[in-house]
């Protein structure tokens, strides 16, 4: 029994031409169409990696403007406080101007009314007892040749005698005065008395208290100075001093200590 081959065999077409008609077409359709979709796919997929890409530099594009924007509204913020702490800085500099020149003002019209003042008169009386040095100096010079030495002579003894009766009127007032003292206000000033060297003793009580408080060497002491009799008594001694001042008290013993007694005590 002998075989044939079919023509499409034969005639040396593609074996895949025989296989099942039109489900051989379909076959080859699908095998010669898978290129072109995988092709298709990898395109696909190359552009979703583009728009992945191009969605990736979006976002960090936002991502920039968003740092940049956040950056930018700090920087903002800090302008703004740096700006009201300027103004605040501003104006407590006015008020501290302000207040120094105030300061200057009082300074100068202080310094104007006061000072100056006070250095102008200083000046004068400096002036004045420079101008008063070179007249005396000057008279002292040319009095030999204008005034006989005699003359100078019964001047100096006029001028000295001037000064002891200016010394016993000031002494006259103080013992006046020390007159009206009492023994219960002894707070109140007692007037010194010229010694017998012309000058105001610095032991010399200032209150009538300190007069009856006087100790007994100081009593001897003052007594010496003002030329007066000492004696061995405290109270004797400063009885003797009261009464040459024209202090109308006595310093009575008793008891409890001498105790002032008022007397009518003439000045001496």
């Amino acid at each position: 029994m002998s075989h044939k081959l079919s023509p499409s065999v034969s005639s040396g077409g593609s074996p895949l031409s025989a296989v099942g008609g039109s489900g051989g077409g379909s076959v080859l359709a699908a095998l010669t169409a898978a290129p072109a979709e995988v092709a298709a796919a990898a395109e696909i997929i190359e552009k979703m990696k583009g728009s992945l890409g191009s969605f990736g530099k979006t976002l960090d594009s936002l991502g920039e403007q968003t740092v940049q924007m956040i950056q930018v509204g700090g920087q903002a913020e800090i302008t703004n406080h740096i700006n009201s702490i300027r103004c605040h800085m501003d104006k407590a500099d006015e008020r501290q101007q302000e207040q120094v020149r105030g300061i200057e003002e009082l300074l100068w019209k202080v310094l104007e009314q006061d000072v100056i003042e006070h250095l102008t008169a200083l000046i004068q009386d400096g002036i004045l007892e420079e101008i008063d040095a070179i007249v005396q100096e000057e008279v002292a010079r040319q009095c030999p040749a204008f005034i006989p030495q005699n003359l100078q002579d019964e001047l100096r003894a006029s001028q000295r005698e001037l000064e002891k009766v200016q010394r016993a009127l000031h002494d006259s007032e103080s013992r006046r005065a020390n007159s009206t003292l009492r023994s219960h206000r002894l707070h109140e000033k007692v007037h010194p008395l010229h010694n017998s060297t012309g000058e105001i003793s610095n032991r010399f009580p200032l209150t009538l208290g300190d007069m009856f408080g006087i100790p007994a060497e100081t009593a001897k002491a003052l007594l010496e100075e003002y030329g007066l009799e000492v004696s061995e008594s405290r109270e004797k001694n400063i009885n003797t001093f009261m009464c040459h001042c024209g202090v109308q008290y006595q310093l009575i013993p008793t008891e409890g200590g001498p105790t002032p007694c008022r007397i009518h005590a003439s000045a001496s």
